[in-house]
């Protein structure tokens, strides 16, 4: 694992350095596009698809295992116009010496645009990486003959016939998002129509690990309000599934870990005993088995297991086809580079 904590803790311990706060409002002044920083360039998409992957970039075999199947889907599906990456796009630091390995290579046969959530790992050189990729004209997307939405800036949404993609900067540690873009994020909702379907992307999830995140506490009253059907997050290495119903309003939103992109794999074994999720990938026997006990007594954190890169990999990535009769969600998971890619479906009315 190229992120691996033994060989990368000089640049793992960058954000040390990082005030995230103080670069954002710089960043966000420096590449200030148009307000309220919407992509408008699908908005006569009605009916089409779009794939979301996210923790993507170790460019090792944990994220090549999934690459092809994912270039592959907008031939499976001919009405894909973009795709998202949910944030750490790549490790270990975001630095712009890794994009070509970690990004450009692996995706250079998807034919569409992709479009970048901020993660915290793509903070930690101070958003160098993704500032010359996604926030301006990218040379090496030249150079690979890539199409590329250049990015209003770090937070933004995507405007389309059906559905509006709200896509959030959850910082380095995802605790809460800031007042300036909490103002954004209600005008955006507020925007007419005021009843397109919306969703919500960030990289740090609202519920993760059978339970309610930090953030949702700043963020479930206004998914709520504005009916918010689906989010989606990443940072936690692995897919899990949870439908939460408000009890004040009887509103029920989808919530889905989407981080099974490339990166060591997270375990799902402490999610035996659950209350909240509803899905996840892989099994907790699966997971078990990924993460055997030492001499039967103890398991080693994940983040030392996953440095040996070994299969099974169980990876996982989405695709949304937005249809006249609401969202249609396909989950793809795999477990390694010869074996089939399994899918499960569900839809949103």
């Amino acid at each position: 694992m190229k992120y691996c904590a033994f060989d990368n803790f000089g640049r793992l311990a960058n954000h040390l350095f990082v005030n995230d706060g103080k670069e954002r409002e710089k960043i966000v002044a420096a590449h200030r596009g148009q307000y309220p920083y919407m992509i408008d360039r699908f908005q006569d998409a009605e009916t089409f698809s779009f794939q979301l992957i996210g923790d993507t970039g170790e460019g090792d075999n944990s994220q090549l295992v999934m690459a092809s199947d994912f270039t592959k889907m907008p031939q499976r599906y001919p009405d894909t116009r973009f795709a998202i990456i949910l944030g750490d796009i790549v490790y270990p630091d975001g630095d712009d010496s890794d994009y070509e390995k970690r990004f450009f290579i692996p995706y250079r046969d998807y034919p569409k645009p992709i479009i970048g959530v901020v993660g915290n790992h793509d903070w930690y050189s101070k958003l160098r990486g993704y500032q010359k990729h996604f926030l301006s004209e990218s040379a090496l997307a030249q150079q690979y003959q890539r199409p590329q939405v250049v990015q209003p800036n770090l937070y933004f949404f995507i405007e389309t016939k059906r559905l509006r993609i709200i896509c959030l900067d959850s910082g380095i540690s995802g605790d809460r998002i800031d007042d300036e873009q909490m103002q954004w994020l209600r005008e955006v909702c507020q925007r007419d129509p005021a009843d397109i379907t919306k969703i919500l992307l960030l990289h740090h999830p609202l519920y993760a690990e059978d339970e309610r995140r930090k953030i949702a506490g700043q963020l479930e009253s206004l998914v709520n309000q504005y009916r918010i059907k689906l989010t989606f997050g990443a940072h936690i290495h692995n897919y899990q599934k949870y439908t939460i119903t408000d009890v004040a309003t009887g509103h029920q939103t989808v919530h889905l870990v989407n981080g099974g992109g490339g990166a060591g794999l997270s375990p799902t074994h402490p999610l035996a005993d659950k209350k909240l999720v509803e899905d996840f990938y892989p099994s907790v026997a699966d997971s078990n088995k990924k993460f055997p006990k030492i001499l039967g007594l103890f398991r080693p954190p994940s983040w030392i297991t996953n440095c040996k890169d070994e299969y099974p990999h169980y990876k996982s990535f989405c695709n949304v086809s937005v249809k006249p009769a609401g969202l249609e969600i396909t989950i793809f998971k795999k477990k390694g580079d010869q074996d089939p890619l399994e899918e499960t479906t569900f839809r949103l009315t």
